[in-house]
């Protein structure tokens, strides 16, 4: 039995349940729902710091911007998560999804940074930069091209993770804190 739209019907006594599922069949960039995944840009897998592509990391922040660049940073990096002392990340990246590409935005390649205030390591036009963490959440507004970053846990000088209220605002057009 049918019911609207040919979605299967289950007759449970005397209440009737349509089950149905829509799923769109394009997603926003193109790309047709075929049921696989596929890997687009790689990561970096050799363990070193490098201006080609992102470490390999987990519970970093990443948001999609106006122009379909997936903004992606932060986060922590161990290379056993399990045994090893977990290091906090504060770079910044983006990835083209078209030619899947990463570019560096800029932040400290080093791990555990407490963040700067001059211009002294490798970034493209900002002075200030937040200090490495993990677990934040982000957000971004397309009006202002502005991406907002909240929370999480930082690396502080006793080496311990510590919970984070600090917010930070990021501009997207000149790449500025």
């Amino acid at each position: 039995m049918a019911g609207p739209d040919g979605c299967p019907v289950v007759t449970l006594g005397l209440k009737i349940i349509f089950i149905c599922i829509i799923l769109p069949l394009e997603l926003s960039y193109g790309g047709v729902i075929s049921g696989v995944w596929t890997q687009l840009a790689p990561h970096n897998s050799s363990q070193t710091f490098s201006f080609e592509k992102p470490l390999a990391r987990r519970a970093a922040l990443s948001f999609i911007d106006r122009d379909g660049l997936m903004w992606y940073g932060f986060g922590q990096y161990a290379s056993n998560v399990t045994t090893d002392f977990p290091q906090f990340l504060s770079d910044m990246w983006t990835l083209n999804f078209t030619s899947q590409s990463w570019t560096f935005i800029g932040g400290p390649l080093e791990f555990n940074s407490t963040g700067n205030t001059n211009a002294s390591l490798h970034e493209t036009t900002s002075t200030t930069w937040p200090a490495a963490m993990y677990r934040s959440s982000a957000c971004y507004d397309a009006q202002t091209h502005v991406a907002y970053i909240f929370g999480g846990e930082h690396f502080n000088s006793t080496s311990l993770p510590q919970y984070s209220g600090r917010m930070w605002r990021f501009n997207l057009t000149d790449l500025t804190w």
